[in-house]
């Protein structure tokens, strides 16, 4: 039981630093980015800087939200291995593609190249 206590500890200030980071993203007023390793787009390449921002604060927010129901829900079939292990692992890594693709989307729709 210790165990899944600790583990419920990290989980959910795990997802609450992804959460407090997408909140922050929504509100910010400047461009904002996921990656720290590529520079956000400029205030003039973007067809609006809200919409960008928000979109990217749902979009990180959206994994920490998924990290804590992930635990969460995993409390019930804790003598599942195979569905513990989905939703404490797959779901999480599949999120991060799918956050990559999204971001590709939305370069291409809110970018003026």
């Amino acid at each position: 039981m210790f165990g899944y206590i600790f583990g419920a500890v990290i989980y959910c200030l795990c997802g609450m630093v992804f959460i407090s980071i997408g909140v922050y993203d929504y509100k910010s007023e400047k461009p904002i980015t996921i990656n720290t390793s590529i520079k956000p787009p400029r205030v003039e390449e973007l067809k609006s800087v809200s919409e960008w921002n928000k979109k990217h604060g749902l979009l990180i927010g959206g994994y920490g939200v998924l990290l804590i129901l992930g635990y969460a829900l995993s409390y019930f079939f804790i003598y599942n291995v195979y569905i513990c292990l989905l939703l404490y692992v797959v779901l999480p890594f599949l999120y991060i593609p799918f956050m990559m693709f999204y971001h590709k989307y939305l370069e291409k729709k809110l970018i003026d190249k």
